[in-house]
């Protein structure tokens, strides 16, 4: 089985951008994660035009939780939410903002695990 060439991510902040919607609503959600690479925080950034339940969630590459960076009601608007990163958790990562039954998600690389 032959594999395809590797891909080289940029060393730049990755943004996640998503129009989220179901049937009886829409949400507007931009979600920055910096800086990205990471070194030992994060920093998010969580812009909504609707207000309700939300929760931003932090995973490793084996799919188990790292952290609960926020869980509870968000405001429309700009959110920030900051995240030290435990020694041992450091390395390429996946963030999950749920609102709603909607989701959002993007990669945070760790500055020596590209």
């Amino acid at each position: 089985m032959l594999f395809p060439p590797p891909i080289i991510l940029p060393t730049t902040t990755t943004i996640t951008s998503a129009r989220i919607t179901d049937e009886s609503s829409t949400y507007d959600v931009t979600v920055t994660a910096y800086p990205n690479p990471f070194s030992d925080n994060i920093s998010f950034q969580i812009k909504t035009k609707q207000s309700g339940q939300g929760s931003l969630e932090v995973y490793n590459m084996a799919g188990q939780k790292v952290k609960t960076v926020f869980s509870g009601y968000l405001n429309a608007g700009t959110q920030r939410f900051k995240m030290n990163v435990p020694a041992g958790q450091r390395s390429v990562l996946f963030y999950i903002f749920r609102m709603g039954d909607q989701k959002a998600s993007g990669k945070i690389l760790h500055n020596g695990s590209y």
